[in-house]
C-alpha cells in the first residue's frame, strides 16, 4: 500500500520530509532481503524513530508498527507487526510472482482523545486531535523489487520454472519444488549475465541443458522417492495436488509414451532419460549449439 501525497486532517510523521507535518522527527523501515530455501527473508527488519511522544504512545499500547508486504499478481497481501528491536520474517516464494512492494505504517490500536505533539509542524501546534483505532500516523511508502524469473512459452516443461537472482549465494545454483513452479537461484552476477543472455535463440539449449535438466532430474527423484518409499500419494492426483507444475509433466509423458501416467508407471520411471525427453534433449542440442558457434563458426571463418 503507498499512501504516496494522500493528505490527513491530522498531522503524520512521513518518512519523505516533504509529505511529513513534523519537525525535527523521523520515522523508517529498515530491512535487508535475501533469498534462502525458497523463502523471501526479510532480514534485521525494525522501524527506526525519533519522536519520545509516539514513542511513549508505542510503549503503553496506543499505537503499533507494521510492515506490509503485496504482490498484486498474486493477490498476496500479508501484515507483520515490527519492533524497534531487529527480527527476521519470512514468507514463502511460492506467494510472489512479479513486483513485490514492501512498506511500513504506525496504526492507532486504542482510541488517543488528546494527540498532541510539540514537534507537530506550525500548522498543527497548537491542536489537540482525537484519533481513533486503524488511524495511520506513521508512514514509510518503502520500496519495491521484482522476483524475477524466466518462463519460455515456447516450450510447454521449461514453464515450469522459475530462474531467480540470489542475493546471498556467490556460486552453485540451489534448486526447491514449490507448488506452482520449481524454483532455480543461481547468484547474482550469474543472473544478470544469464538475463541478458536469455532471448539469444542460440543460446536457449545452452541454459536449458546447464539449468532445467538436472534441475528436473533432481526434483523428479526426490519425488520418486518419496513414491517408492512412504505412503505419502497414493495416486499421481496426490502429487499434483503438491505440486500444480506436475500436471504438465503428467501431459507430457502423455505426449510422449501414449499413455496415461499413473503413480505404478512413475516409480518405475527411468527419470534421468525422461527428464532429457521432457527438456526435448537440450543436452545433446546444446552440444550442437557450442559446436555451431565455436568450432563451426570457425570453419566458415576459413572458407
Amino acid at each position: 500500500m503507498r499512501v504516496n501525497n494522500r493528505n490527513f486532517p491530522y498531522p503524520i510523521l512521513n518518512r519523505e520530509p516533504i509529505y511529513s507535518t513534523y519537525n525535527h522527527s523521523n520515522f523508517k523501515l529498515n530491512t535487508e532481503i535475501y533469498v534462502k530455501d525458497n523463502k523471501l527473508v526479510f532480514s534485521n527488519t525494525n522501524y527506526y524513530l525519533r519522536d519520545e511522544y509516539i514513542e511513549n504512545l508505542i510503549e503503553n499500547g496506543f499505537i503499533k508498527v507494521y510492515m506490509v508486504v503485496e504482490c498484486s499478481w498474486t493477490i498476496y497481501r500479508k501484515t507483520f507487526e515490527i519492533k524497534s528491536k531487529p527480527e527476521n520474517i519470512e514468507i514463502d516464494l511460492g506467494n510472489l510472482d512479479g513486483k513485490v512492494v514492501v512498506s511500513s505504517f504506525g496504526v492507532v490500536e486504542k482510541e488517543i482523545a488528546h494527540f498532541h505533539s510539540d514537534s507537530f509542524s506550525e500548522n498543527y501546534v497548537e491542536y489537540n486531535f482525537k484519533l481513533g483505532k486503524n488511524d495511520i500516523v506513521l508512514i514509510d511508502d518503502g520500496f519495491d523489487f521484482p522476483i524475477v524469473y524466466d518462463e519460455s512459452e515456447d516450450d510447454k516443461v521449461s514453464s515450469i520454472f522459475d530462474v531467480i537472482s540470489d542475493e546471498q549465494r556467490n556460486e552453485g545454483i540451489q534448486v526447491s519444488p514449490a507448488p506452482r513452479k520449481i524454483n532455480i537461484y543461481i547468484p547474482k552476477e550469474q543472473f544478470e549475465k544469464y538475463n541478458n543472455m536469455k532471448y539469444n535463440d542460440n543460446l536457449n539449449q545452452i541454459f536449458f541443458s546447464s539449468l532445467l535438466v538436472p534441475s528436473l532430474i533432481h526434483v523428479l527423484k526426490d519425488i520418486q522417492f518419496d513414491a517408492k518409499n512412504s505412503e505419502k500419494y497414493e495416486n499421481i492426483t496426490d502429487i499434483i495436488s503438491e505440486y500444480t507444475w506436475f500436471n504438465s509433466i503428467a501431459k507430457q509423458f502423455k505426449n510422449i509414451k501414449d499413455q496415461e501416467l499413473t503413480l505404478t508407471s512413475f516409480k518405475e520411471l527411468d527419470i534421468m532419460t525422461f527428464s532429457q525427453e521432457l527438456i526435448g534433449f537440450a543436452i545433446d542440442k546444446s552440444i550442437d549449439s557450442v559446436f555451431d558457434l565455436t568450432i563451426g563458426m570457425r570453419d566458415e571463418n576459413e572458407d
